[in-house]
C-alpha cells in the first residue's frame, strides 16, 4: 500500500485491530491455540506496517493530499492540527497494540509465548525504549521461571535483537544477571544458548570492557563442561 484515501487510513484501530481482539486468550470465544500461534508470530510485522500506514496518513496531510470526508474542514486544519492528530493516533495504536502485545505475552500455552519471540524485536522498536520496558521486557523476564526448557532457548536466541536495542546500560541491569542465572540450569541445551547469546552480543560490541573480563571468568570454566556442544560455545565466548 503506497496511497491511503480517508476509507482506509484507520484501517488498523477500526477494523483489524478489534477483529483479533476475540482472538486472545483472555477474550469470551474459545480458540484454538494454534490461532494465537500464527497471531504472535506475525504481530510485530502488523504492529511495524501500522506504523507506516499512521506515516503515510502523516506525509499525506502535510503535503494537503489526503482528501477529507469534509472539504471544507480540511482548509481549516493547520500544521498544528496535523501533528496533534498524529499524535493522538499514535497513541491510539500504542495502546490498542499493547492489550494484545501483554495477552499474548502471558498467554497460556508456551508455544505462543514462543511464536512471541519472533515479534519482539519488531515490537520493541514500534514502542520506543521507555515503553518497551515496560510493555515487552517486564514480561519478557516471565519466561526463564517456566519449566519449558525450549521457551527458555528459543528466549536466549531472541535476546539478542533485544539487547541491541536497549543498549549497554540496560542490558548489563536487567538482562545480564537473567543470563549469569541461567548458566547453572540442569538443561544442557538452554545453558549452550545462554552462551551463544553471550558470544553474539560480544560481537555487537555491547559489554563494557570491564563486564567483558568479569564474565569470560565465569564462562571460561564451561571449557571443561562434559557436553562438547557447551565446550565449544564457551571457546567462541572468549574468541568473541
Amino acid at each position: 500500500v503506497r496511497v491511503v484515501s480517508p476509507v482506509n487510513a484507520y484501517v488498523f484501530p477500526e477494523y483489524v485491530l478489534p477483529r483479533l481482539e476475540r482472538y486472545l486468550a483472555d477474550s469470551t470465544v474459545n480458540v484454538d491455540p494454534l490461532v494465537r500461534r500464527q497471531y504472535a508470530w506475525c504481530i510485530g510485522t502488523l504492529a511495524t506496517t501500522a506504523a507506516r500506514y499512521l506515516d503515510v496518513i502523516q506525509a499525506l496531510r502535510a503535503e494537503g493530499t489526503l482528501p477529507a470526508a469534509v472539504p471544507e474542514a480540511e482548509e481549516e486544519l493547520t500544521a498544528s492540527v496535523h501533528r496533534n492528530q498524529f499524535d493522538s493516533d499514535r497513541q491510539n495504536l500504542l495502546e490498542a497494540f499493547e492489550k494484545h502485545t501483554k495477552a499474548l505475552l502471558i498467554d497460556p500455552d508456551s508455544f505462543v509465548r514462543r511464536a512471541m519471540l519472533r515479534s519482539v524485536g519488531e515490537l520493541c522498536v514500534f514502542f520506543g525504549s521507555p515503553r518497551a520496558n515496560d510493555v515487552v521486557l517486564s514480561h519478557l523476564n516471565t519466561y526463564l521461571n517456566d519449566p519449558d526448557w525450549m521457551l527458555k532457548c528459543a528466549f536466549f536466541q531472541a535476546i539478542v535483537g533485544v539487547a541491541v536495542f536497549v543498549g549497554s546500560a540496560s542490558l548489563e541491569a536487567l538482562i545480564l544477571p537473567l543470563m549469569i542465572q541461567a548458566l547453572t540450569d540442569p538443561e544442557e541445551f538452554v545453558v549452550e544458548n545462554v552462551v551463544r547469546a553471550l558470544s553474539a552480543i560480544a560481537e555487537q560490541g555491547l559489554f563494557q570492557r570491564s563486564k567483558a573480563w568479569e564474565l569470560v571468568d565465569i564462562v571460561a570454566r564451561l571449557t571443561m563442561h562434559p557436553n562438547i556442544w557447551i565446550r565449544e560455545a564457551a571457546a567462541q565466548f572468549i574468541a568473541a
